[in-house]
């Protein structure tokens, strides 16, 4: 019995200082943390909600690189107006960006000297254009479209002056235009609305003294005196033949050489008022003929040679019918033939073929011969009578 109490106790004595080495334990990871918790720092407070400013306000701002140098600039220029300038790390404005005081907005590209070398412009009328400088500001080049919808470059020489031009209109005509050193315009290509190409040579003084063209199929050169006026004119009809005209200084045709269509040529030459006055032309066989005419037009004499009926001369009315003929028959025999108002044969001088009265054979009349006939064309009286069979 003994032994069993002394047993439990001992027991229980063991379980108790379990206990304590438990407690003791607890009791210092306590103090590790509370001691940990007083020698940590704190946390840092929350944030305050940030107020987001939506209109940012100034006279001028500047963007700074890392060495603290402006490369940026949005402000105003020193008469007002407001600018963005861009520089480069020489402090150097590259680009400007402004608006002009008539409210255009003004582009301009600078070269490392700071001298504007491109410029884009839009106008007070919407129209833009690009401006290309020298660096001592000369321009040389520019591109501009109109409010009405054309456009045009424009080529600059070394002293400002447009020496080269190319133009599209609202029509969608096209230009070309060259000018000389002092600017003046000396050559000129177009098309016009139908596409027809036109080329003026222009003189010194602004006067237009060659042109050369093609429309409605037919190609043309054209001469002018110095007051700009046509005097000349070449050209080929749209069936192929070919035409020179000389005109006066009032606008009319005075001369004219052309080829008709089968291949015939002629030459005229027409009074003040346009009508004609001489007429030349070979035919297709070899018909040589000259022709004078009135203010009418009607003829009034005529030159011709054949190799069937010889060289003549004729003389017409006013009315224009032949009414005399001086010439040489084809027999080299030389005649004078007289007509009436109809152009019938009333009188000749010289030799002539007549019919007999049976009509089946034809006299040889002498050159000293005179006959006179009918109006219908039957002989009246000759002489002398004995014709050469």
């Amino acid at each position: 019995m003994r032994d069993q109490v002394i047993d439990r106790l001992d027991r229980l004595e063991r379980e108790n200082r379990r206990l304590r080495w438990t407690v003791h334990a607890a009791l210092a990871v306590a103090c590790v943390v509370l001691l940990a918790a007083q020698t940590a720092p704190a946390a840092p407070p929350a944030p305050p909600a940030r107020t987001i400013t939506p209109i940012v306000e100034g006279a001028a701002f500047h963007l700074l690189d890392t060495d603290g140098r402006v490369r940026a600039r949005l402000g105003f220029s020193a008469d007002g107006r407001p600018q963005l300038t861009l520089r480069d790390a020489n402090d150097t404005a590259r680009a400007i960006l402004e608006i002009q005081e008539s409210g255009a907005p003004r582009l301009s590209l600078n070269d490392a000297d700071g001298k504007a070398r491109t410029t884009l412009v839009v106008n007070d009328d919407g129209a833009p254009s690009i401006a290309l400088t020298e660096q001592d500001g000369t321009p040389r080049a520019r591109l501009a479209l109109a409010q009405d919808g054309g456009s045009d470059l424009t080529l600059m020489s070394r002293h400002g002056k447009p020496i080269a031009a190319f133009a599209v209109q609202s029509d969608d005509t096209v230009g070309v235009t060259l000018s000389d050193l002092k600017g003046a315009t000396r050559l000129a290509l177009r098309t016009s609305a139908a596409g027809a190409p036109s080329a003026a040579f222009i003189d010194a003084d602004g006067t237009q003294r060659l042109t050369l063209m093609s429309a409605g199929g037919a190609p043309r050169i054209a001469l002018y005196d110095d007051q700009g006026r046509p005097r000349t004119m070449l050209m080929a009809f749209p069936t192929g033949e070919p035409a020179l005209s000389f005109i006066d200084p009032g606008g009319k045709v005075r001369a004219f050489l052309h080829t008709t269509p089968d291949g015939v040529p002629s030459f005229e030459l027409a009074g003040e008022h346009g009508q004609a006055g001489l007429h030349a032309n070979i035919s297709r066989d070899g018909v040589v003929g000259i022709s004078l005419t009135d203010a009418d037009g009607h003829l009034e004499a005529q030159l011709a040679d054949s190799a069937e009926a010889g060289p003549s001369l004729s003389l017409a009315s006013s009315a224009g019918v032949v009414r005399a003929r001086l010439g040489l028959r084809s027999w080299e025999s030389p005649y004078l033939d007289l007509f009436d108002a109809e152009g019938t044969v009333r009188a000749s001088l010289g030799s002539i073929d007549l019919q007999t009265q049976e009509g089946n054979e034809e006299l040889r009349r002498p050159s000293a011969s005179l006959v006179l006939f009918g109006e219908d064309g039957n002989v009246l009286w000759r002489t002398p009578f004995k014709e050469k069979r």
